[in-house]
């Protein structure tokens, strides 16, 4: 949202014309004349004199030189600003959907040896192939809706009470 904002905000004043001098906007948008311009000024202005060009002209290169490398770090700091915050939403993005996918109910289908649908876990609760509640799974055993065991969970595979093997999730 911010970096929309920054963008936003940096495409009024370039749009608008209001371009602060010696910003990096100005930079690319001005021609040389008028950058020179600009430094001649400022270096007169610092008590250099147009009776020595020489020394004019080293202010004007020094001024402008100095001037545009910091505008060149400010629009460098600028975009490094930009990508964090970009790189910021979009691990808020992948969070998001992560929590979402996790919000889910977690399904667990049970198949048997002829890969037969024979039932399916979700939240814990036990349902038969024709989404019946039948019973729980706690701590990897599985009771009926009488809370009587009736099997137990090994890895992937499912086992009947008595141990014979009832089938296996995938």
């Amino acid at each position: 949202m911010k970096s929309k904002v920054i963008l936003l905000s940096l495409s009024i004043i370039f749009l608008s014309g209001c371009v602060r001098e010696e910003s990096p906007i100005w930079y690319m948008t001005s021609s040389d004349q008028d950058i020179n311009k600009h430094f001649k000024k400022t270096c007169l202005r610092f008590g250099h004199s147009e009776d020595s060009p020489s020394d004019l002209n080293n202010c004007i290169k020094v001024a402008r030189e100095a001037s545009a490398k910091d505008a060149n770090n400010r629009l460098y700091q600028a975009g490094q600003m930009m990508q964090q915050m970009d790189m910021q939403r979009i691990q808020n993005h992948n969070t998001a959907v992560s929590n979402y996918k996790n919000s889910f109910p977690k399904l667990t289908n049970v198949y048997d040896s002829d890969g037969q649908l024979r039932a399916y876990s979700k939240n814990g609760n036990w349902y038969n192939s024709g989404g019946e509640y039948i019973g729980f799974i706690k701590n990897n055993n599985i009771y009926d809706n009488d809370g009587q065991y009736v099997g137990f969970i090994k890895g992937s595979n499912y086992y009947n009470a008595d141990g014979s093997y009832a089938g296996q999730s995938r």
